[in-house]
């Protein structure tokens, strides 16, 4: 899963920080800029599946 993110983010996770969205993966409010990853987990967090790991 790790190969979906650039190599800046790759070492951004490897580092123990978050990943950082793309600016086409910005959205633009009134008066605030949300950037954001959809993530979906193989295991549901639900279900028990962890948050972090970065195989789920």
């Amino acid at each position: 899963m790790i190969a979906q993110f650039s190599t800046g983010n790759q070492t951004r996770i490897k580092q123990g920080l978050i990943a950082k969205a793309p600016l086409e993966g910005w959205h633009y409010g009134s008066k605030e800029i949300v950037k954001e990853f959809h993530i979906y987990h193989s295991v549901a967090i639900e279900c028990g599946g962890e948050i972090y790991d970065i195989d789920n």
